[in-house]
């Protein structure tokens, strides 16, 4: 049987601007990333806490690794 997976966030001020992660349940990394101001970076949060990898109710996935530019989310290369 699943259950529905928790995900906790954090959000630290650096140099460039702000860098912030995802993290599952079990503390791994399931999304992160980097934005100028603090209200981009939340917001880039709070689109990932709501995405399909966020909402699933299977085990959990591989790591997901977002770049972010001031253009919002793209896959990492």
């Amino acid at each position: 049987m699943f259950e529905n997976r928790s995900f906790a966030y954090s959000l630290s001020q650096v140099e460039e601007g702000w860098r912030w992660s995802v993290y599952d349940e079990d503390g791994v990394t399931v999304a992160d990333g980097s934005n100028i101001n603090r209200d981009d970076a939340q917001a880039a949060v709070d689109s990932t806490l709501r995405s399909p990898l966020a909402s699933s109710r299977r085990p959990a996935q591989p790591k997901v690794k977002l770049a972010v530019n001031h253009l919002g989310l793209g896959p990492a290369a």
